[in-house]
């Protein structure tokens, strides 16, 4: 028989030293497993009655390798006897708390919440931070039982490379165990995930460990260069990305753009609530005025229509029936900005803002309405000043159309 190199097991040292991700093996069906995340976490591989199963031991380095060898070995004498580890396991837990697993409490939370969430993507979001960074560590635990040990295993690895989602993280697994005491009346319950009073004293500030990065946006000097190269290209996403530039809109508010939205007469392009961006029940529809140089557009773009598109100003070329996709305008950008230049599609909200600050007479409460965004003064001020500045912003917008169209105009 050819021999075969013998494999070395893991030593204390090895195991601090491990950072591809992976399972990484010891002996006796011991592995340590290595998140993308970095979070690192002990599985006990085994066979019982044909079918494998893993199961979890805990998150390294809050289980040593020595502490993990001798679960593993626990496990193992179980096994000797036909006894499954994770029954086992599962049959202890109820007798000191009793209640869901976290796994459990999370998959409640996630269906309990699902109807108040307006984005469909909020509940696989969840479900797929709580696979990616809790469930290795505490899925199988007993929801009551999880601690700030727990916690801390969870977060340290992410929280200085990757705050905001280590501080979603954070913040989600709070919501569920709170709503899982509630849910299950956990008498006298400290959440070990709570930030104030708890955490705060052990992990620092999230404020001064992660600095908001604004989205890159090209200057408003440099927008007759780009307008320019943008309008010599024929293709659904450049029109849907000048159309973006025009009217200062999210990406989302022109992607689902249809034609009944667009009101030539009243020259006002009005935005559905669903399509806005803000809380579910403070959501509402959104008046955009249109300036000569928008309706010009429409009329340029409006010939283009097929029967097999539908309603969509920018639809989709691939599929019948849809507007164009997410990624269209960001790809269409990188290829206009083939010279590195960074610059993001949302960036050019930010080109406007700073244009209407520094090249024009337009008060500030214009130029932030024009972007759609709250006033400063709260629920108070909202209360009394009901209105939207329709015809002050399509001044702004009209001075707007102007200025690109003068930075865009071939050069002699």
């Amino acid at each position: 028989m050819a021999n075969r190199e013998t494999r070395k097991d893991l030593t204390a040292k090895g195991v601090e030293a491990l950072t591809k991700p992976g399972f990484h093996p010891d002996s006796r069906g011991l592995y340590l497993q290595v998140q993308k995340a970095g979070q690192r976490s002990w599985i006990h591989r085994y066979t019982l009655r044909g079918r494998r199963r893993d199961m979890g031991l805990g998150g390294y380095p809050a289980v040593t390798l020595a502490e993990a060898r001798r679960r593993r070995d626990a496990n193992r004498a179980l096994l000797v006897q036909q006894i499954d580890p994770l029954d086992a396991k599962r049959a202890a837990e109820p007798a000191r708390h009793g209640g869901p697993t976290f796994r459990e409490a999370a998959e409640a939370h996630i269906a309990a919440k699902k109807a108040e969430w307006s984005n469909p993507k909020h509940a696989a979001q969840w479900a797929s931070t709580m696979e990616t960074y809790a469930y290795p560590t505490i899925g199988d635990k007993q929801a009551r039982d999880v601690s700030v040990a727990d916690m801390l295993t969870v977060l340290k690895p992410i929280w200085e490379t990757k705050n905001v989602t280590a501080t979603r993280v954070r913040c989600r697994i709070e919501a569920i165990l709170g709503s899982a005491s509630v849910r299950n009346a956990w008498t006298d319950y400290a959440n070990p995930a709570a930030w104030r009073g708890r955490l705060s004293y052990l992990l620092a500030a999230p404020n001064r460990v992660h600095q908001v990065q604004n989205h890159p946006a090209l200057p408003h000097a440099e927008m007759a260069g780009f307008l320019r190269k943008l309008r010599q290209v024929d293709a659904v996403g450049a029109r849907a990305l000048e159309w973006t530039i025009l009217t200062m809109a999210r990406t989302g508010m022109t992607l689902g753009a249809t034609w009944t939205e667009v009101d030539m007469q009243a020259r006002a392009w009005t935005v559905p609530a669903e399509r806005m961006k803000a809380q579910k029940g403070e959501r509402k529809e959104f008046r955009i005025p249109l300036s000569d140089a928008m309706l010009a557009f429409l009329d340029q773009v409006r010939p283009l229509r097929r029967p097999d598109q539908g309603d969509y100003i920018f639809p989709s070329l691939l599929k019948a029936g849809k507007h164009l996709s997410n990624a269209t305008m960001a790809k269409m950008l990188d290829r206009l900005l083939d010279d590195g230049t960074a610059a993001e599609v949302h960036g050019f909200r930010a080109t406007a803002r700073t244009w209407g600050a520094e090249e024009t007479q337009h008060n500030s409460d214009i130029c932030e309405v024009a972007l759609a965004h709250k006033l400063p003064g709260g629920a108070t001020r909202r209360a009394y000043d009901r209105g939207d500045l329709f015809e002050k912003r399509r001044a702004l917008m009209n001075d707007w159309s102007n200025f690109l169209a003068a930075e865009a105009a071939p050069q002699k």
